[in-house]
């Protein structure tokens, strides 16, 4: 570049400045100083170059050669400047946080005069509260400045150019480097309190403080946005994703978010607050059986901008390959990003992204590498958590791990407008309630359990014993544990689990029947002391009464005898569920009185009551429907399990939802799923009831009060003491998640960088290691020699076998066993099962029982390409050797299955082929079943 040109680059500087300040000449003064510090930083820069600078040599010349120039031509020169000597400072200036490229260079020259700090009021409308960052910016302008990554800088500068002149309402052609006001836009006011661009979305402009946490997304760079429930993330996500498509219209986005229910929440925020045309390239993706008729995700991609989807469809369609890589997306947001970890499906997402940057690095000449680029990350989140961190330390480390897991540098909080978010967000202050339990020595429902589960425990120990004189190492577990509590559940799955290793098969199935009645008691006890007695008489019916299994003889003598001792007391305890002292419970009590106080003050209150398990959710509903019908409640859980176990399904999640925010329903009562970013604007209660887990769920609960004068309390029984003691530890936890989130972001990028990639390098080792674990079977003494029969878990009679399962979309197993599905003999089909969609398959609402003893659902009916085949669950079935007759161990899940069976087969068309002659349609008897269910057609 010649001296020559680089005065007019230097007047195009001088004129846009004078353009801004013609009105104030004392200020043209300052601007002649700035633009001499500003010849010097470049001078220093540059020392090699040989550039010169020729700056006319008396002010009255330069005004007289600048006056005429318009606007445009003033910044077309100006932009050549920029890009040609300050691009590498605005790239490096990473801790700065300004709001577009023009601001570096004016504090970079102000930085060296002190009597010119006064123009940041005048530069106002450019910025905002830029003075506490002069001292630190000058020394980072030299330590960066010399950076040899000319094109990336180049290219950052402008892109970062194009979004500042969205944000302030202007318009730049690249082609004739014509700068444009758009129309019905004003430049922005003096004050400062709201950036120009700010004005986009529907609904309003966002607040000082969102657009303080938007400040390095829109920068592109990866961050975390760590703000309070309720401040309004979303919208940071929407202008983030705005900016974005603005600048690249054929970028793609995803929004993922853990549930159905949260999905359908930010698309429909992001449909709302979105102007057109963005709004109408906006796609939800679901799970569920809502959602039969979805397009195929790459027809969601190709049509839309963004696409609003859960995580782990996502993660399937990643690991399916149809989506060729990550790199499609362009930018993906995280909702709730705190779970990003351990084997969470955000996690499995972001292990494709580091896998992806790990191969970019490595192959960083290559051709198509060139071409490939990681997308952007955005974490959104209320509560990074502290993990299990036993002091500061380790919730700082907590907090790094999480930002290496999502690959961002840039943790970002509110802290220039602290005030303004305190204006708009207020934490509820935690009342712990403590409440008398029912005593077991006071209660007849508690005394005929105690009877029931003495009965239990006696031949529970009885053929322990036996086992132990003939069996001496099998079988070994504890003395069971305080009745009524979660650890005596764990240990009725201790014995199931172990039945195994009991080599007679007579006695197994005692076993069986012993761990399966005392863990239906102990729950039932739990259910009796914390809401009540009718509740859980209507649990024990549900799981021990089924008219089907009640039609089959008991399968062991254990079983005999229980079953005789509950059905001679089934008179006394229905006259006792009768009465009114069945209804109720101290700690529902104390429920009921916070509702009555709560919405006697405020009739258009709404209430969410958080409860441990989906059954306590049914139960606290059908208490406070019968007590409270002018109160009408509903309950909201997951959809894992069928409606009889107490799932809801998505439709009837975002239904019941929908009622309680219009408040057709004033309370709701919800498990965990609901805790994270249900966002009803008029809830003013939450109450934890008898049940606490860690802090981040208590931020989360907290955070469901979303009206001003809100309350939250925990109530817990006297017996859960260790409940207010771990509610407690959670508000201590919560002050070190603070404190380690300000550590954080104290750090500079480099330091964080260099401890995000050690974590980065072991998750990715880890990963391969089990990669390498899982493709041979668990442990070196094992040798899958033999194939399995499928047997009942109760009864041990056969079923199938497993040269019969087949893998469909490599997930779900079923049984082509033609005899087992339409014969009658071995299943039987029964009514209220699931109808959901699971990826690639429909379930239908057909449970299959075992055709011996009515245990189960062994099975489910599932429908794949028009076809009808059972599904497998592994919980409820047992696999026996062919070769020994050994039984395997119990499984909860398939994966557990890799010790002892063989490799499963993909579903082929032979095979199809030969089931579609063998079950040409649904068989008969079970089509009265999914009728009943809704399902059939």
């Amino acid at each position: 570049m010649d001296g020559g040109e680089e005065s007019v680059e230097l007047e195009g500087l001088i004129s846009l400045l004078f353009q801004i300040f013609k009105d104030d000449i004392e200020g043209l003064i300052d601007i002649g100083n700035i633009v001499a510090v500003y010849e010097n930083h470049i001078k220093n820069a540059h020392p090699t170059q040989g550039i010169f600078m020729n700056r006319p040599s008396s002010w009255s010349e330069l005004l007289q050669a600048v006056s005429q120039l318009p606007i445009e031509d003033a910044f077309s020169q100006l932009l050549r400047c920029i890009t040609s000597y300050v691009h590498c400072v605005l790239h490096q200036l990473i801790n700065c946080a300004p709001h577009d490229w023009f601001e570096h260079l004016i504090l970079a020259a102000i930085a060296d005069l002190e009597s010119s700090v006064d123009l940041l009021d005048t530069i106002a409308p450019f910025g905002q509260d830029f003075e506490s960052e002069l001292p630190a910016l000058q020394p980072k302008l030299y330590n960066t400045v010399s950076s040899p990554e000319f094109k990336e800088a180049k290219k950052s500068v402008v892109d970062q150019s194009n979004r500042w002149f969205d944000l302030n309402g202007l318009k730049f052609d690249s082609d004739t480097y014509k700068l444009e006001r758009v129309a019905n836009q004003q430049p922005p006011s003096a004050s400062g309190s709201q950036p120009s661009g700010n004005n986009e979305l529907v609904g309003g402009q966002l607040r000082d403080y969102q657009l303080e946490l938007a400040e390095p997304a829109l920068l592109d760079r990866n961050s975390i946005v760590i703000a309070p429930t309720g401040s309004g993330k979303t919208l940071v996500a929407v202008h983030v994703t705005l900016q974005l498509l603005k600048a690249e219209p054929q970028a793609k986005v995803a929004l993922l978010a853990s549930t159905n229910q949260l999905v359908q929440q930010q698309y429909d925020k992001f449909r709302s607050a979105l102007p057109s045309p963005w709004r109408d390239r906006v796609d939800l993706i679901l799970g569920g059986k809502d959602n039969k008729n979805r397009k195929p995700f790459a027809l969601s991609m190709k049509k839309n901008s963004i696409v609003v989807i859960s995580t782990q469809i996502l993660l399937n369609e990643l690991d399916r390959k149809t989506v060729a890589n990550i790199s499609d997306f362009r930018l993906i947001i995280f909702d709730e990003c705190h779970n990003c970890a351990k084997s969470h499906a955000s996690m499995k997402v972001m292990m494709h992204y580091l896998r992806l940057k790990r191969d970019l690095e490595q192959e960083n000449q290559s051709e198509s590498c060139r071409e490939t680029r990681l997308p952007q990350i955005l974490g959104l989140t209320a509560s990074p958590g502290t993990g299990k961190a036993k002091g500061p330390e380790d919730a700082k480390e907590h907090l790094v791990q999480l930002c290496a897991n999502l690959d961002c540098p840039y943790p970002v909080t509110v802290q220039r407008y602290l005030q303004s978010l305190f204006k708009f967000n207020s934490d509820q202050d935690c009342q712990i309630l403590s409440v008398p339990a029912k005593q077991s020595s006071e209660d007849v429902f508690i005394k005929f359990l105690n009877e029931l589960m003495d009965l239990g425990e006696k031949l529970l120990y009885s053929n322990r014993s036996s086992l132990l004189n003939s069996e001496p190492e099998a079988l070994q577990i504890a003395s069971a544990p305080p009745r009524g509590t979660p650890t005596y559940t764990n240990y009725c799955s201790d014995v199931k689990y172990k039945i195994h290793q009991v080599a007679d098969e007579e006695m197994g199935k005692d076993l069986f029947a012993c761990s399966r009645y005392l863990d239906t008691f102990n729950q039932a006890y739990m259910i009796a002391q914390f809401y009540n007695p009718r509740g859980a008489w209507r649990y024990i019916k549900k799981e021990l009464r089924a008219v089907d299994e009640l039609a089959k003889s008991p399968v062991c003598e254990a079983e005999s005898q229980l079953r005789q001792r509950l059905h001679s007391l089934i008179g006394p305890l229905e006259r006792f569920c009768d009465t009114k002292e069945a209804s109720s419970s101290p700690p529902l009590d104390k429920f009921v009185e916070i509702l009555r106080n709560q919405f006697n003050s405020q009739a258009d209150s709404r209430a969410i009551v958080f409860v441990q398990r989906k059954i306590y959710a049914q139960v606290i509903t059908e208490f406070l429907n019968e007590q409270l019908p002018h109160l009408p409640a509903a309950y909201v859980t997951g959809a894992t399990s069928s409606d009889a176990s107490g799932g809801t399904n998505a439709s009837e999640q975002q239904a019941r939802i929908e009622g309680f925010r219009q408040g057709d329903y004033k309370v709701i009562a919800c498990t965990s799923m609901a805790e994270e970013g249900l966002d009803i604007p008029d809830c003013n209660l939450v109450v934890r009831y008898c049940h606490v887990t860690n802090e981040i769920a208590m931020v989360q609960t907290k955070g469901r009060c979303r009206a001003k004068n809100s309350a939250y309390y925990v109530i817990v029984a006297e017996t859960q003491e260790a409940l207010r003691h771990k509610e407690r530890e959670n508000e201590l936890r919560d002050a070190m998640m603070q404190q380690s989130v300000a550590c954080v972001t104290d750090l500079t990028t480099e330091e964080l960088v260099v401890k995000m990639l050690d974590y980065q390098e072991k998750a990715l080792k880890d990963e391969e290691e089990k990669r390498a674990n899982n493709s041979t079977p668990i442990g070196s003494d094992v040798i899958i020699d033999s194939d399995h029969e499928i047997l009942c878990c109760k009864c041990k009679e056969k079923l199938s076998d497993s040269t019969r399962l087949r893998l469909i979309c490599g997930i779900h197993r079923v049984v082509l066993d033609a005899d087992m599905f339409t014969g009658g003999q071995r299943i039987v089909g029964q009514h209220g099962g699931e109808i959901k969609k699971v990826p690639g398959m429909d379930m239908i609402g057909v449970d299959l029982l075992c055709g011996y003893c009515s245990y189960g659902p062994v099975a489910k009916i599932a429908r794949y390409k028009g076809q009808f085949f059972p599904l497998l669950d592994p919980e409820c079935v047992c696999f026996r050797r062919l070769n020994d007759k050994k039984l395997e161990k119990q499984v909860r899940k398939w994966k557990h299955t890799k010790s002892f069976l063989r490799d499963v087969a993909e579903l082929s068309s032979d095979d199809r082929d030969y089931w579609r002659r063998a079950v040409p349609r649904l068989p008969r008897q079970y089509r009265a079943a999914a009728v009943r269910g809704g399902a059939h057609r």
